[in-house]
């Protein structure tokens, strides 16, 4: 999510350096009282552009942990800074975002509940309309995880929607497009379908811009190793996942799976 963030970070960059301009060309200029006029637009445009600066710089600085499976450490960041927010979508976004670590840490039904109660805006903006497609992402992801496959794919197809009505620009696309291939073939492994699932895991772990996403992808590559027969490739992504994933429920799981010793090194040199 943190490259989201950016996109929008980018757009009050630029509302700053607009309204900064205006403020310099109101002082040079000889407009009468149309001066005061200016002047009072280009500060409101900065102020406006400063706020939502520091917002953004808050919600990065939350994000920090959870994209680094700290999760536990970026939900405490979010509930301590979730009230210092005044802005309606930043909120929502806080909100996205620790649904996003509770489905990460397993807790499925807490996601679901914080995800209901986002407040996610059901309107054609392209910023609200990225956060409803955040939304239907992890709702899905929640629904999955708890056996409720006909729901999840409803939203799944809501996604898919979002991203045929609007134009998203490069790399939100690109993005919100992996997220709805990741959920459809969760889906399809779910529902006893793995043709492809191997080389579909490696390649969204390759495109993964963040450790989190990169050890939740990592770790169903390992189950997916496994239900082929490849023992050892799975047992080397689940060790990566053990090691990195943090306190994130796929290390859980992967350590528990490596303990079973189901995944034990052949030492015999594939002798009897």
């Amino acid at each position: 999510m943190i490259g989201t963030f950016k996109d929008i970070f980018y757009g009050y960059i630029a509302a700053i350096a607009v309204g900064t301009f205006l403020t310099v060309v109101a002082l040079r200029s000889v407009l009468g009282n149309g001066l005061r006029l200016v002047i009072l637009i280009a500060i409101i445009l900065v102020a406006a552009g400063i706020a939502t600066w520091l917002t953004q710089r808050r919600i990065l600085a939350c994000n920090e942990p959870l994209e680094n499976c700290r999760l536990k450490e970026g939900i405490g960041k979010l509930e301590k800074t979730i009230g210092k927010i005044r802005d309606k979508n930043s909120l929502v976004m806080f909100r996205l975002n620790e649904a996003t670590a509770y489905n990460d840490l397993g807790d499925y039904d807490k996601a679901i509940e914080v995800l209901k109660n986002a407040g996610v805006p059901d309107t054609h903006s392209l910023r609200e309309m990225s956060l409803m497609a955040i939304y239907q992402y992890q709702m899905a992801l929640a629904l999955m995880e708890k056996g409720e496959l006909e729901e999840a794919e409803l939203h799944i197809t809501t996604l898919d929607y979002i991203l045929g009505d609007l134009k998203f620009r490069e790399p939100m696309l690109s993005r919100m497009i992996r997220n709805s291939k990741m959920a459809k073939q969760r889906l399809a492994v779910l529902t006893g379908d793995h043709d492809g699932a191997c080389e579909a895991y490696k390649e969204f772990e390759e495109s993964a811009e963040t450790l989190r996403v990169r050890v939740a992808c990592r770790y169903r590559l390992a189950k997916e190793y496994a239900f082929c027969g490849r023992t050892e490739e799975a047992r080397s992504s689940l060790e990566f996942v053990s090691n990195f994933g943090g306190d994130s429920v796929y290390a859980e799981r992967a350590r528990m799976d490596l303990a079973s010793g189901d995944y034990a090194e052949d030492v015999t040199g594939g002798k009897a």
